[in-house]
């Protein structure tokens, strides 16, 4: 059954099946699947209760809440060779019926996870986040990625991993130079290559291999430094 209920601001449309409300548009426009009191434009209720997306997740458009105790999630199917289902997301300045372009380090997009505390949802404590490496035109359109996560005992989420526009990877700086570069400010930094395998004769380790014409001059290397205040000798 289709009903059309009150008037003015009290106004909405409820579509109901077996004597229960299934679809309901609310007066501002909200549209509610499960709900007769959507919190979003789009919200797609499987839970007898509700929690509000709150001042963490403003701008809020689609809102899915699943049952307890149960899965909640979101399945994109697709058919075709190389046709795997997608999930894109887009930016620009401007507006939507005026948009201009990407500015260097302007957000792109991002997806993040957060939870319940002790009495209220808080802020995306882990994240991937997209942003623009350069000015965009429409032939130059340069792109970086940050990973985020958050210490025990905080709740403030710290960029952990950089994969710049060059393909430069940087594990504790935000401006990697090289193809990997890591950087601690703790007092013993450390990358470990360990075989865990007990019953074989295995030697991990890193290798550094450079291949090169016959008129080419160069070596591979790799060093490891060691240095007491501003200068000293090297040691491994």
């Amino acid at each position: 059954a289709l009903r059309f209920n009150g008037t003015g601001a009290a106004s909405y449309i409820e579509l109901n099946t077996n004597s229960t409300p299934r679809l309901t548009i609310d007066s501002t426009g909200n549209v509610g699947i499960g709900t007769t009191a959507p919190d979003a434009m789009m919200t797609v209720n499987n839970n007898a209760a509700i929690q509000a997306p709150g001042a963490s997740y403003d701008g809020t458009a689609l809102h899915v809440t699943g049952a307890n105790a149960a899965k909640t999630r979101v399945l994109i199917d697709s058919f075709g060779t190389n046709l795997g289902g997608r999930m894109t997301l887009r930016a620009a300045r401007g507006t939507a019926a005026s948009p201009t372009a990407l500015q260097q380090y302007d957000v792109m997009g991002s997806y993040g996870v957060g939870g319940y505390g002790a009495s209220a949802y808080g802020a995306p404590t882990s994240q991937i986040l997209f942003q623009a490496g350069e000015n965009w035109t429409n032939s130059a359109q340069g792109t970086y990625m940050s990973m985020y996560t958050t210490n025990n005992g905080s709740t403030t989420n710290t960029e952990r991993m950089r994969i710049e526009s060059n393909g430069n990877v940087g594990i504790g700086t935000t401006t990697p130079a090289y193809l990997l570069d890591v950087q601690m400010a703790n007092a013993s930094p450390k990358i470990a290559v360990t075989n865990t395998d007990s019953s074989s004769a295995q030697y991990p380790g890193v290798n550094a291999v450079n291949y090169m014409g016959a008129a080419a001059a160069g070596y591979p290397t790799f060093t490891v430094s060691n240095y007491r205040g501003t200068g000293g000798v090297p040691a491994v």
